[in-house]
């Protein structure tokens, strides 16, 4: 794609920061990277425009949709969070999205942003996820969208939805590496300490997430930590008794 790059954030009352942030930390360190100089102009867009309250009380400074159809953009991102329950379904913000879309290269939705894409129409016939909790809903609501609750990201060409808060990263590194490279991308993972594809998909992690909740105070974490790391080896019973520092009979009946 020709630079600058114009990646346009729709936000919203009550964005998630993290919807937010956390991309926005991959494009500017892939502007960073490039030494011709920035790739990604970012800029930051609303209904009518001025300051957007993210749900953690942090203010953004944003400019009307209007303005962006007027200078044009080539992504558009659509951050999650709560705030988005309260506007997806607003002719408004739908119309907003439907025209968004038709002028950008390609539409993005972090996490429950996807709703706002999919109320616009801009999934339709389209692979698409969103967070876990709430992937049934998007399916029941929109049942033209095929749904996949398990991976962190979906492509499906002109269209990237990525699952909850942190896949937003992800999803941005997929994005950079398909602008800039692998080699750009990966030194931005390595700068933010991260997976630059992470392993799994979002259902293994929320599965791990309800057993360390089950967990008394702390007991089992080392152990999990121990487990995922070595789910490539066979690992029996006795195995995760002996990791655990336990008898086999001691830690059946305390981990079943």
């Amino acid at each position: 794609m020709n630079k600058p790059h114009k990646l346009v954030l729709f936000l919203f009352e009550d964005a998630l920061l993290l919807d937010i942030s956390g991309p926005v930390q991959v494009f500017h360190g892939a502007s960073q990277a490039d030494s011709d100089g920035a790739f990604y102009d970012i800029r930051y867009c609303s209904l009518v425009g001025g300051p957007v309250r993210t749900d953690v009380g942090v203010v953004i400074e944003t400019v009307p949709v209007q303005h962006i159809l007027q200078t044009g953009l080539d992504t558009l991102m659509v951050a999650g969070g709560p705030g988005v329950f309260a506007v997806y379904q607003e002719a408004a913000h739908k119309q907003a999205i439907r025209q968004l879309g038709a002028f950008a290269k390609r539409s993005v939705s972090i996490c429950t942003g996807a709703f706002l894409l999919a109320a616009a129409g801009l999934l339709n016939d389209r692979k698409a996820t969103t967070h876990w909790r709430r992937c049934a809903r998007l399916a029941e609501e929109f049942p033209a969208i095929d749904v996949q609750a398990d991976p962190i990201y979906v492509r499906d060409e002109p269209v990237w939805t990525s699952a909850g808060v942190t896949a937003g990263i992800d999803l941005s590194l997929a994005l950079v590496e398909a602008d800039l490279g692998r080699e750009v991308s990966l030194s931005i993972a390595r700068e933010l300490v991260v997976f630059l594809k992470r392993p799994g998909g979002q259902q293994q992690f929320s599965a791990a997430l309800q057993a360390q909740a089950r967990d008394g105070p702390g007991e089992f974490d080392r152990l999990h930590g121990w487990i995922a790391g070595n789910l490539h080896k066979s690992v029996s019973v006795s195995d995760l008794a002996c990791e655990a520092g336990m008898s086999v009979r001691s830690f059946t009946r305390r981990y079943k």
